[in-house]
């Protein structure tokens, strides 16, 4: 049965108009981080550094530490905004005809028993499990989660360690 993300969300964020609004507002967050990285370098360096301390030298300390400090954050945050989300690997996602099977199942055990046999054949790192002690398997990537793994519904992807996220 389908849900309210298939029968509602899913044909309205198709919309391009919605999707490119979504698109822009996803990048909200990240110019008020820069907005306030930018009023702090003001309210330092000039404020502070260059209308408040008359030492030269002292002033010089101060602002080559604030800058050493500045472009470790900038390139971190660079890094945090830009860089891909890691997913699982192609030996996670199931063959086609596991996915076939799966999908024919009478009872839960059936699948449980198909997916635990699809790990110990690929000797995928798998330790965490679900509540009830199955693998744990996303139903809309179609793959067997690794450890730490989780599906971004904004992303529509399984991400790993839900380490980054959508800006």
């Amino acid at each position: 049965m389908p849900g309210l993300y298939d029968t509602c969300l899913r044909p309205c964020l198709a919309h391009p108009i919605v999707y490119y609004s979504l698109q822009a507002v996803r990048w909200i967050p990240v110019v008020f981080i820069v907005a306030i990285v930018c009023w702090g370098y003001y309210a330092y360096v000039f404020e502070l550094c260059f209308f408040t301390v008359t030492n030269v030298f002292e002033r010089a300390i101060y602002l080559f530490g604030f800058h050493v400090l500045l472009i470790l954050f900038m390139w971190s945050y660079y890094q945090t905004i830009f860089s891909p989300i890691g997913q699982p690997s192609s030996k996670f996602f199931l063959p086609l005809e596991l996915k076939h099977d799966i999908g024919h199942t009478v009872n839960p055990t059936e699948s449980r028993q198909i997916l635990d046999r699809f790990v110990r054949q690929n000797d995928l790192p798998v330790t965490m499990r679900a509540y009830d002690g199955s693998m744990r398997f996303c139903e809309k990537c179609q793959c067997v989660k690794p450890d730490r793994c989780h599906h971004c519904s904004v992303c529509g992807q399984c991400v790993l360690k839900f380490d980054h996220h959508c800006p």
